[in-house]
């Protein structure tokens, strides 16, 4: 489980066995680069000895089972000079006359020697061109392994041999058990407790990652696509909305953004010529100042999403989409939001689209009165987080010829991308984020444009496509070189691809841009963090904690803020004050479950008190039932005590609640890796150390 971490580092070396007994012994050259200089066949070598059968039989008759040995281990030694010359054929046969002239008894060697034969054979598939020869050599890399298995049974470098051919051949899940079963042998041989800075370790560490990300791949591609729909939690709506400065709910008010008046408010509504502006109106919401409408960017406070009974109380809302997305669903937009609008017939977001449609009654049908009242209409809905109400009218006015100007529908199509998002649809969110950016140019605001660009790349980011993410950014940037969001969102980017340099330029643009925007300003001082750790220079931490305590100065009431500034001095020791600040987040949000599961992990540092932290979990899941982090970290807290079934169980909770396919890669990486744990320790007789934790935690 330890070893599932993103770390970096060079390829596993495919080594033979060079030591006498079994014995890991020096290690060989890499054959895959020490191949290119050396000419051999390309066919497959024989393995046959160079001797008949007979004269072997003869010769071992007239020799002690202790010469016999020794000639075979010259045998095994001339090999490994072949191999070392990447004269691999060479070796093979050299291997083989050891094998054969070796006496049973001396099982380790017979296994070594075996061994050595599947790394001659690894590095001719890594050497060969054509898929089926190379498929035929780690076929015999698996066979020769598991020869070496059958006579020593607890031999790390054979597990992790053939589980490397096994990820070659594409069977990760055998492939995970042979990398766990070679991480628990080798962690014995070094008395019991993983050796994080041996290159045997890392070198596991890092095919184990490799292994356990293609395994999680596959099985969160699958549960991910059948997950019922979720309406989003409070806390999730608040964090999303905070990552903008200027999105589709603060975009329709222009005293909410007034750096935007003239071009996005007002050149949705009163630019145009068809449509009163009506910004004075006492119908138009009042922005951030109107005390029925969401929090948004300056009042901290918890979005009106579970205080409103009218708003959407998280994973029971009776408002929620009735089921996941339908990717049968037509090609055409128009189609697909006409097909969705005729699921909800019989629910409430129906009702309140057909009382707006009603409300048009009063104006002439196609006016730009009743076009404005159509679109205030969404847009009231959406402000309010009544979600999937908002979905409803805001399909039925997209499909509704005539209903709405152009830039009232690229609005409205942005309304309907991001309930998408939220309710973590990633197909519906690009298929309409796609027909939002390709309409005409100045038939949308620029900055509609724009956000919808920018959340297009965070989708394409968030599936893992990191370059179509970084033409959206470029292209956003491209139309609005001033935009705080385009900078903060390509940061984030960054900051998650580990491009520590490139997050922190994009964090402090924003943050020149808008100086009052928080985000940009905390995640520009964690960025530095994150350097100053990997530098180790005390100064330039010294420097970030001075920083962040001005920051937070200045947002006294930033949660997400005030959390990383605790995580901060967490990691350096100064947990009082962790504590003080983890105790005033949970004051101004009590209903955030994420900072109950952090403060709980400070008292495992602080009081090395598992039983507190699990309360803190409990408290967490008490606010906020759908909190994935806290069934995650209490899954950590289970494998650290050894306790693999109850940690499966709790990640199982987790994978329900997760919002995106990465995060489930992720858990699922980590499940994986607990069960490929408990099934080999099963298998080899083993019990696992609750202290050693991780892959190798076994005893």
């Amino acid at each position: 489980y330890m070893y599932y971490r993103n770390k970096k580092g060079e390829d596993v070396d495919p080594s033979a066995e060079s030591g006498s007994s079994g014995s890991a012994g020096s290690s060989m050259a890499d054959p895959a680069r020490a191949s290119e200089g050396t000419a051999s066949s390309g066919g497959a070598p024989t393995q046959a000895s160079a001797a008949t059968e007979e004269e072997t039989e003869s010769l071992k008759e007239s020799m002690s089972d202790e010469t016999r040995l020794e000639e075979a281990l010259r045998k095994k030694n001339k090999g490994n000079k072949y191999y070392k010359g990447a004269s691999f054929e060479a070796a093979i046969r050299s291997y083989q006359e050891a094998i054969d002239i070796c006496p049973a008894k001396d099982s380790a060697d017979m296994a070594a020697f075996h061994q050595n034969i599947a790394a001659c054979y690894e590095a001719l598939a890594l050497r060969s061109t054509d898929d089926r020869e190379k498929a035929q050599h780690l076929s015999t890399v698996v066979e020769r392994c598991t020869h070496a298995l059958g006579l020593n049974e607890r031999y790390p470098k054979a597990f992790i041999r053939r589980g490397r051919a096994y990820k070659m051949l594409g069977d990760f899940d055998k492939a995970l058990d042979d990398v766990t079963a070679g991480s628990i042998m080798e962690n014995i041989a070094s008395g019991g407790m993983p050796n994080p800075s041996s290159s045997m370790s890392q070198n596991i560490m890092m095919l184990a990652n490799d292994i356990l990300k293609e395994v999680g791949k596959a099985k969160a591609k699958k549960h991910f696509a059948n997950r019922p729909a979720k309406a989003p939690s409070a806390a999730y709506v608040k964090s999303y909305l905070e990552s903008y400065q200027f999105d589709a709910m603060t975009m329709y008010d222009c005293e909410s953004t007034p750096t935007l008046a003239s071009k996005t408010a007002e050149g949705i509504v009163a630019e145009d010529e068809d449509v009163p502006a009506q910004t004075e109106d006492e119908d138009a919401p009042a922005g951030r100042e109107d005390e029925d409408a969401p929090a948004g960017g300056e009042d901290k406070g918890a979005p009106a999403g579970r205080e409103d009974e009218d708003a959407p109380a998280g994973g029971e809302n009776e408002d929620a989409p009735a089921g996941g997305e339908n990717e049968d669903a037509p090609a055409d937009l128009d189609a697909k939001v006409k097909m969705n609008g005729e699921a909800e017939t019989n629910g409430e977001a129906e009702t309140n689209a057909d009382a707006l449609t009603r409300d048009e009654g009063a104006v002439s049908p196609g006016s730009s009165e009743s076009k404005h009242v159509r679109y205030r209409g969404v847009v009231n809905l959406f402000r309010e987080q009544k979600f999937a109400e908002a979905e409803a009218a805001a399909q039925l006015a997209i499909v509704d010829e005539g209903s709405l100007t152009e830039k009232q529908r690229g609005h409205v199509l942005l309304i309907l991308a991001t309930v998408h998002q939220l309710y973590s649809r990633p197909t519906g969110a690009l298929d309409v984020l796609n027909t939002l950016i390709a309409l005409p140019d100045g038939s949308v605001p620029v900055e509609v444009r724009v956000n919808a660009l920018v959340k297009r790349g965070s989708q394409h980011l968030i599936s893992g496509n990191a370059d179509e993410a970084m033409a959206d950014f470029q292209t956003a940037h491209g139309l609005d070189p001033m935009n705080g969001d385009v900078f903060h969102h390509r940061g984030q980017m960054h900051f998650l691809l580990d491009r520590l340099p490139e997050a922190m330029a994009d964090y402090q643009q924003c943050a020149e841009i808008s100086p009052s925007f928080p985000a940009a300003h905390v995640q520009l001082l964690y960025a530095k963090y994150k350097v100053a750790l990997m530098t180790q220079s005390g100064m330039a931490m010294k420097e970030v904690v001075d920083a962040f305590e001005k920051i937070f100065e200045r947002f006294p009431d930033y949660v997400e803020g005030i959390s990383l500034f605790a995580q901060v001095l967490q990691d350096q020791g100064q947990l009082d004050r962790a504590e003080v600040l983890y105790q005033k987040a949970i004051e101004l949000e009590p209903n955030n479950g994420s900072l109950y599961v952090h403060h709980g992990l400070l008292l495992i540092s602080k009081n090395d008190s598992f039983d507190e932290a699990l309360e803190e979990m409990k408290k967490a899941l008490k606010v906020d039932s759908d909190c994935d982090f806290a069934y995650e970290t209490m899954a950590t807290m289970q494998i650290q005590r050894g306790r693999v079934r109850e940690a499966i169980e709790l990640w199982d909770k987790a994978l329900d609640l997760v919002r995106t396919e990465l995060e489930m890669t992720h858990l699922f990486s980590l499940r994986e890796a607990a069960q490929a744990q408990e099934r080999v320790s099963s298998r080899l007789g083993l019990q696992m150390n609750p202290f050693a934790g991780g892959m190798g935690g076994m005893m």
